[in-house]
């Protein structure tokens, strides 16, 4: 069989989708796979956690993508004192996001920002995974983008990035995009849309969740000298603290001691100024010994009972929360009402859609224009099977492949070169990755951005994941 009509019969599946991946050619989860996958779920909701990270990592052993994500996230989250294997977690979360997973690819995020001990903090590469996950429509992972983009962390600060990401989450409804869009508008940073409303933003968004939002409503309350501003400051405080943020946690402590807003309480706040102190400054920590030392000792005791059971109750509304934290597109408007999440709304993870085929795609900040993209991407594709010509002159046969696929990320610089290559975890190995890899190799420099192009991006560079798939039979 010639290289030719190899190449009209098998089909190379390079269909780059920017920070997509395009799912043409997976196939269902085996009968055995989804089997183990529910006994899984149901395991977890018996409590029986031991059992659950072993029916799960027999499904994503099986190559249940899903399954693969939830082995990740129980495994992170273990009951009791079980220290996580984090090594064993990135592992499985970048599986499972090079298997459409979107909250994988947020949740390989997040570890980046925030790594557990022994792992390294990489917020550029943060932003890799986060733009993967939010330009699929997942709006935990827009808020945070563009959060990172309003305070320049992994990326260049840029309010009009920052507001274009927010104003896609807070499209999906979510509380915290649309406090942080509040303060924009507030602040001046950009202007406000129609229909949005600064004041009525953070309150929408306060009523609806967003711990920040609470703990900042509760501040300018404080100012109000009349007793409702108090009692309300103080439920706005306790709404904050019960989903962990630190600060509300410390403030509605000195309340509760100062009856400020309600009763005077010592042992409660006491123990909610405990509870916070592990993430406060120095100076809070000193306050806190100084008022161990004026409390008589069977007090603090008290003290310190109430406040490991504040820590249990809330890390499981944290939990809860998470578990519960599927966001569902809406055409709601920012500052518009925001349903709380319930138990047993949780669904699977979501696969990945195509970005370029949606409706309200099209070229977007941050990023070169599409028809540049796509040019790349024929590049890359023609370079590939050039190369795989070639390979096949010089042995005087067709090279022998067999099914493969690579998740690529590199960065395309706006001089047109393309640095930083890496496959992911799960990319196929051998001459499919080594052919791939030199494509890519000899495409840079691609062609150099013109000024319109440079306005677009706002920046010098861009980070690019693309998912290349081969679905070709041995000759």
């Amino acid at each position: 069989m010639s290289p030719v009509t190899l190449f009209r019969r098998s089909v190379l599946l390079l269909l780059a989708g920017l920070l997509v991946w395009v799912d043409l050619h997976a196939q269902s989860p085996s009968a055995d796979a989804e089997a183990a996958f529910q006994l899984g779920v149901k395991s977890l909701a018996a409590n029986r956690e031991a059992e659950a990270l072993a029916a799960f990592k027999r499904a994503a052993e099986l190559g249940h993508a899903q399954a693969m994500f939830r082995y990740a996230y129980t495994l992170s989250h273990p009951i009791g004192t079980n220290v996580p294997n984090w090594v064993e977690v990135v592992g499985w979360y970048e599986r499972a996001a090079s298997n459409q997973v979107v909250e994988a690819a947020f949740n390989r995020a997040l570890i980046f920002l925030r790594p557990p001990r022994g792992l390294v903090e990489d917020p550029q590469a943060a932003v890799r995974w986060l733009n993967l996950a939010a330009t699929n429509g997942f709006a935990p992972a827009q808020r945070l983008l563009g959060k990172l983009y309003s305070v320049g962390q992994g990326v260049e600060r840029s309010d009009p990035f920052a507001a274009y990401w927010l104003r896609a989450a807070a499209r999906q409804q979510n509380a915290e995009a649309i406090f942080l869009l509040s303060r924009l508008i507030a602040t001046g940073r950009i202007q406000a849309q129609p229909g949005e409303d600064a004041t009525q933003m953070l309150q929408s968004a306060a009523q609806n969740g967003a711990a920040e939002a609470q703990e900042w409503l509760a501040r300018s309350l404080e100012g109000n000298q009349d007793s409702d501003s108090a009692r309300q400051a103080t439920q706005w405080y306790r709404a904050a603290a019960e989903q962990g943020y630190v600060l509300a946690q410390w403030e509605l402590g000195r309340r509760l001691r100062q009856g400020l807003g309600g009763d005077t309480n010592v042992v409660e706040g006491a123990a909610w100024m405990l509870l916070a102190t592990d993430d406060l400054n120095p100076d809070a920590r000193q306050e806190l010994r100084d008022l161990e030392e004026k409390t008589p000792a069977s007090v603090w005791e008290q003290v310190r009972q109430r406040s490991e059971v504040l820590r249990r109750e809330v890390a499981e509304r944290q939990l809860q929360s998470r578990e519960n934290s599927v966001s569902v597109a809406t055409g709601a408007s920012p500052g518009s009402p925001v349903p709380q999440p319930t138990a047993g709304t949780r669904t699977r993870p979501r696969r990945l859609t195509d970005v370029q085929t949606a409706p309200q795609d099209g070229d977007r900040p941050g990023l070169p224009p599409q028809v540049y993209l796509k040019s790349l991407r024929d590049a890359v594709v023609q370079q590939f099977w050039i190369l795989w010509r070639e390979e096949a002159k010089k042995h005087s046969t067709e090279p022998r492949f067999g099914r493969g696929q690579a998740t690529v990320t590199y960065r395309l610089h706006a001089d047109g070169r393309l640095t930083d290559v890496r496959f992911e975890a799960g990319s196929s190995e051998g001459d499919f990755r080594d052919l791939l890899s030199e494509a890519l190799s000899k495409t840079s420099p691609f062609t150099p951005w013109n000024d319109t192009v440079r306005r677009q991006v706002g920046s010098d560079h861009v980070d690019l994941v693309f998912t290349y798939a081969q679905d070709a039979e041995s000759p």
